[in-house]
């Protein structure tokens, strides 16, 4: 398993238990959430070998500007079904990446 995985995880298990302190005086462990960052990476490292071994590769994906003259909108959307949200942005570029 790879430590930056596995720092990235924790990083953010930490950060998240610690707003659940803070906002619903929820506490947790820190050896549930150390032993679940292990599990979350092991699956992460177990889904990514699984990919190679269909040929599938991860690719990381960047932002190309439009043709010259043109706008482009680039957007994104999330729900929670719990509590039945839904939330969307976007934002608009030129090709020299201004915004408009």
């Amino acid at each position: 398993m790879e430590w930056q995985t596995l720092f990235v995880i924790l990083c953010w298990l930490l950060w998240k238990s610690r707003n659940e302190c803070v906002f619903s005086n929820s506490h947790k462990n820190i050896g549930a959430i150390v032993d679940t960052g292990y599990m979350w990476a092991k699956s992460y490292r177990d889904l990514d070998v699984q990919m190679k071994s269909f040929g599938i590769l991860r690719s990381l994906s960047s932002w190309t500007p439009p043709v010259t003259g043109w706008i482009k909108l680039n957007s994104n959307g999330a729900m929670s079904n719990l509590e039945r949200k839904a939330f969307i942005g976007g934002v608009l570029r030129d090709s020299n990446a201004n915004c408009s």
